[in-house]
């Protein structure tokens, strides 16, 4: 009877919490505005709406109860939604409709110590990141347990850092792939015997001829500080089918997120920095320092777009194949579409996207509009190497959103590579890319002088032809004056 009451509580609890967030959407409009950042200052301008909140979900059925401080979500390719629920030590799994398929926790096999990452392989087999228990679990569909990965008797592996894996994935040829905590060697692969393959990408802590003169000025107290620094880590990661890792880093201030081939190198064109470092009055109202971003996700879709997941401002940050910013949106607060400690983000088939809140124990889920499906349909066709069918698409958009900065910049794109460079420099100077104004110009000019260099030097050896002609003419006159 006290279950019953204390199920009952629950449901009344997330039918007021629904209510409560369905009345903060009204409350708080300012911040639900989506945006972009003007490519050379920064600024933010405000876009048609690209993904929209199809609502939140905090209860999860009877048999289920409330998550405690879950830290994972993922999807796999039928779009069934595993949640990590690290606080419970437990993994559930739901499909679409949020039918619970599946719950393995404490009574059973599986003995789970606050573990904190999850993969789902192409059978439905769970990769577990195990943390407390120092080992990776590789578990059946139905969560019974099968093998332990645990810290491999290699003298490569660094021993300062014992085995606590963090997040787990598997690469195309099976491979583990681990990012360890609080470990700066980058990411540890494993094969399927246990014996360890080595690490890829390492971060380091910069240090700069800068820094090394503020070092030079700072008192002891100063120096010890310093020296506390901790150095960049990789927070999260995805493996795509041709085996690059995409991650995302934080405790840096630039290329938060990288795409590594496998072999270490950084293959993403954009390097610079990603985010806002400028702050928001809503993250000190949530008992957040304004601080810089610090990425702790990332999804792909289908068409290898990327969302990157801010924890510090709560924004979800959507960028294409060459790091461009399509759109902004997200955010902080106690709504639906906003968070308090977002720390997971993935993407179905349909392109909608959920967002675990480990505060509040939630899943966010996010529509695509009408609006950025026509985006992602011109990048489809750009990157399909359609180039004249893009610019259809592009120029529906700038129907709908005239300022929408991107529109104008995939156009540029686009006539450049169909070589009609006076048209890619109209779309450069109204997106205000003085970058892509200049190639655009430098290619008009070339051209310029490819088409009429034969004419050019036509009209000067006509014109040097004439010149010699008059000077011999006019010494012929000459002489003929002086006799």
């Amino acid at each position: 009877m006290a279950m019953g009451k204390t199920v009952s509580s629950l449901a009344a609890m997330a039918i007021v919490f629904s209510c409560l967030l369905a009345a903060g959407g009204q409350v708080s409009a300012y911040e639900d505005y989506n945006y972009i950042l003007d490519p050379a200052t920064g600024r933010r301008i405000p876009m048609a709406t690209a993904y929209q909140s199809a609502g939140v979900r905090i209860y999860f059925g009877e048999a289920t109860g409330p998550l405690s401080n879950p830290r994972h979500l993922f999807i796999d390719g039928q779009d069934n939604l595993y949640i990590l629920d690290t606080g419970n030590n437990r993994i559930l799994k739901f499909d679409r409709n949020w039918n619970l398929l599946m719950s393995a926790g404490p009574d059973t096999d599986l003995g789970l110590d606050a573990p904190q990452g999850l993969y789902v392989d192409e059978d439905g087999h769970l990769f577990i990141a195990d943390t407390e228990n120092g080992r990776i679990v590789h578990a059946s569909p139905e969560g019974a347990f099968i093998e332990a990965f645990v810290e491999p008797q290699d003298s490569r592996w660094s021993r300062d850092y014992p085995f606590r894996p963090v997040k787990v994935y598997l690469d195309p040829i099976g491979q583990i792939v681990m990012i360890n905590m609080e470990d700066y060697h980058g990411f540890a692969i494993l094969d399927a015997f246990n014996k360890f393959k080595g690490y890829i990408a390492p971060t380091r802590l910069p240090y700069s001829f800068v820094d090394r003169i503020r070092e030079f000025f700072m008192t002891p107290e100063q120096k010890e500080r310093f020296g506390l620094r901790l150095p960049p880590i990789h927070s999260n990661m995805v493996i795509d089918a041709k085996g690059s890792i995409h991650t995302t880093t934080i405790r840096t201030t630039a290329q938060q997120y990288k795409q590594f081939s496998n072999i270490g190198v950084n293959l993403y064109p954009y390097q610079g920095a990603f985010g806002e470092s400028a702050g928001d009055y809503t993250l000190v109202r949530y008992g957040k320092d304004v601080v810089d971003p610090q990425f702790v996700d990332l999804a792909l879709d289908r068409e290898g777009i990327v969302y990157l997941l801010d924890n510090t401002s709560g924004r979800i940050y959507q960028h294409d194949q060459d790091g461009m910013l399509l759109s902004v949106f997200g955010g902080t607060g106690r709504y639906a579409g906003r968070f308090i400690d977002a720390v997971s983000i993935d993407a179905d088939s349909r392109g909608n996207l959920y967002v675990l809140d480990a505060n509040s124990g939630s899943v966010h889920m996010f529509q695509p509009t009408a609006f950025i499906r026509k985006v992602k349909e011109a990048l489809r066709l750009y990157y399909n190497g359609e180039y004249e069918a893009s610019v259809g698409p592009w120029r529906e958009i700038l129907d709908i959103d005239s300022g929408y900065v991107v529109a104008h910049l995939g156009m540029g794109k686009a006539y450049m590579k169909q070589r009609e460079w006076r048209s890619a420099m109209d779309e450069y100077r109204a997106a205000g890319d003085r970058t892509g104004y200049s190639l655009a110009f430098t290619e008009l000019r070339k051209d310029l002088f490819r088409r009429y260099f034969g004419l050019v030097i036509l009209a000067a050896g006509l014109a040097l032809f004439g010149l010699v002609r008059l000077l011999i003419a006019l010494r012929k006159k000459q002489a003929a004056l002086s006799i």
